[in-house]
């Protein structure tokens, strides 16, 4: 019996790095994980064999994408492959649909024993980022919130600039930022980092982001985008 257990499970490695996805690839076929190519991945994940997802998490746009994912097919393992060890990082990929997530630069024993555990319909997470996403759901649960104190949130974690947000709300730039700041303290941030952070493990990231004017970096992909001092490769062993 193979990592992933009896029944022969088939898995697709989404990412725009083909060095990762080579390398990765070769990890996954050395544990007895088969590993396939799509051109036509919305079809592919509504396959009636066993079949898991990898996808590279480097922008609000993927976010969105997995969201999509996740709705075609409910009960497709996803594994979310972040750049950034941060717990809006973590927490927006979860939010979006992946069952389970962990940083591009983990070894190739962890992306093993993640994707195995993912196709056997586990989660994998460090104990730290459990014990933070636990704790910061259960002291600051989602509040009720108004239609406009949704649609501020929503535009604070796509990176929707304050004057844009004045415009579609038609206050002006002041008050805008006054409500924004209000909000902020009502929801327990002490800024407005605060408040998209927990806007993100609140689920607002995923369900607008495609919505949303993203020509530019959001404040999400700041925290996505992949750090310089690294390769986004990963090593076989």
């Amino acid at each position: 019996m193979g990592a992933h257990g009896a029944t022969q499970a088939h898995v697709a490695i989404v990412d725009p790095c083909e060095v990762f996805v080579h390398g990765l690839t070769d990890v996954l076929t050395r544990a007895g994980i088969v590993v396939e190519e799509t051109e036509d991945l919305d079809r592919w994940v509504s396959g009636k064999d066993r079949r898991g997802l990898v996808f590279g998490v480097a922008s609000s746009r993927d976010l969105g994408r997995i969201a999509e994912l996740r709705e075609k097919a409910a009960d497709l393992p996803i594994v979310g492959v972040v750049n950034s060890t941060s717990q809006l990082a973590w927490a927006a990929a979860l939010a979006s649909g992946a069952n389970t997530v962990l940083v591009r630069e983990s070894d190739p024993g962890q992306f093993v024993a993640v994707v195995a555990a993912a196709l056997e319909g586990y989660s994998l997470l460090p104990a730290g980022v459990v014990r933070d996403l636990g704790s910061s759901q259960a002291q600051i649960g989602r509040p009720d919130l108004s239609e406009e104190e949704a649609t501020i949130l929503q535009s604070l974690v796509c990176g929707e600039t304050i004057g844009r947000l004045a415009s579609r709300l038609n206050y002006s730039h002041r008050e805008t930022s006054r409500r924004v700041t209000e909000l902020s303290l009502r929801i327990g941030a002490k800024n407005r980092a605060g408040a998209v952070a927990k806007a993100a493990v609140w689920g607002f990231a995923p369900d607008g982001a495609h919505e949303l004017d993203l020509r530019g970096s959001t404040q999400l992909d700041v925290l996505l985008e992949p750090s310089n001092e690294h390769e986004a490769s990963t090593k076989s062993s």
